[in-house]
């Protein structure tokens, strides 16, 4: 897991941080406490029984995936259940905010999972910048279906998942991305 990270305070005691940089050596890796292991495990099991419940006739063994997924997200709490989501299907994630100057570098990502609550020029150039960086990008945004999306998917968006998104839905758009780019190397 890379998610967590240490980092150096003055009294030279380690401090926990999410996987944000707060100095320009990060990041380095932390082992989670036991509270925050036992809330996660927690998240984990709540999730497992809403997507158990929720659909039953899924091939669940088609979305389990062992890719890195890097969520940029402002909100804490969506970043921690999309994490969980994810995690819960196999896969590594990271998470930081939506600055793209603060991503994480140095690590093999598979897929970016952005949030975009807007559709404006700024949030246009952001997403043109992501998609110049990675090259599987879905869009997490309550946009609807229409020229705001042709307009993302013009621009190198590969698929969006509308907030707020199920957790198989989540699962389902993440794993097709992944897997479009192996069945056109497979053709």
């Amino acid at each position: 897991m890379i998610e967590d990270v240490t980092s150096q305070s003055g009294s030279g005691e380690l401090e926990v941080g999410t996987f944000f940089p707060q100095a320009p050596e990060f990041p380095r890796l932390k082992q989670r406490s036991d509270a925050v292991r036992e809330e996660l495990a927690a998240l984990h099991e709540l999730l497992l029984h809403v997507v158990t419940h929720a659909e039953v006739e899924c091939d669940w063994d088609a979305l389990v995936g062992s890719e890195t997924v890097l969520i940029a997200d402002d909100q804490v709490v969506v970043r921690a259940i999309t994490q969980g989501i994810l995690e819960s299907f196999g896969y590594t994630v990271l998470v930081a905010d939506t600055e793209m100057n603060r991503w994480p570098t140095g690590y093999p990502i598979d897929l970016l999972l952005l949030n975009l609550p807007a559709c404006d020029e700024s949030a246009v150039e952001q997403v043109r910048a992501s998609c110049l960086r990675f090259s599987r990008v879905i869009v997490s945004t309550p946009l609807p279906d229409g020229p705001a999306r042709d307009r993302l998917r013009a621009i190198g968006v590969r698929d969006f998942v509308h907030k707020p998104f199920r957790p198989l839905e989540l699962a389902r758009g993440v794993r097709r991305v992944l897997d479009l780019d192996r069945t056109c190397l497979d053709d």
